[in-house]
């Protein structure tokens, strides 16, 4: 995926994300931080990735915890296909196991998926931009930035 000829920008969403997951636009500022960290787009999050994302922020949430990217990847880091594609989690080395995998099949999650499109002009752009004009996060796939786990801050 690339950016728009025609001056509106755009980066796509899967079905699941909103019907499993939740996932709301615009992203909070977590979801933010962390794919501009990873250089990653939405949809190249593998499904249990927002699983884990979720929950991470729910758990925070429970127990009055700012969700930050460094916290998150005190537990997992991040594991890459082979070439540009799909994102997913492993267990950061000898640390406790946060959350479970997700249970149900996402055999077919590349079959539904939806287009968000903002403007820069307009007030849609508050779902993908910044008050600067500048993209939240990384709206097209991209080879994403290689990080392994940290300590929380």
């Amino acid at each position: 995926m690339s950016p728009a000829l025609d001056g509106d920008d755009y980066t796509f969403f899967y079905e699941y994300m909103v019907t499993q997951f939740s996932i709301q636009c615009p992203l909070s500022s977590f979801e933010c931080e962390l794919l501009t960290e990873m250089q990653t787009a939405p949809s190249q999050l593998a499904p249990n990735t927002w699983g884990c994302l979720q929950a991470f922020q729910i758990v925070c949430k429970y127990f009055s915890i700012e969700p930050t990217k460094n916290k998150f990847m005190f537990f997992y880091q991040l594991k890459y296909g082979e070439s540009i594609g799909w994102i997913s989690l492993s267990l950061a080395s000898s640390r406790l196991k946060l959350f479970s995998l997700y249970k149900n099949s996402f055999n077919t999650f590349k079959d539904a998926f939806f287009k968000v499109k903002a403007r820069k002009t307009d007030l849609s752009r508050r779902i993908l931009f910044d008050e600067n004009y500048a993209p939240r996060f990384p709206l097209y796939w991209v080879i994403p930035t290689k990080f392994k786990s940290r300590t929380a801050n």
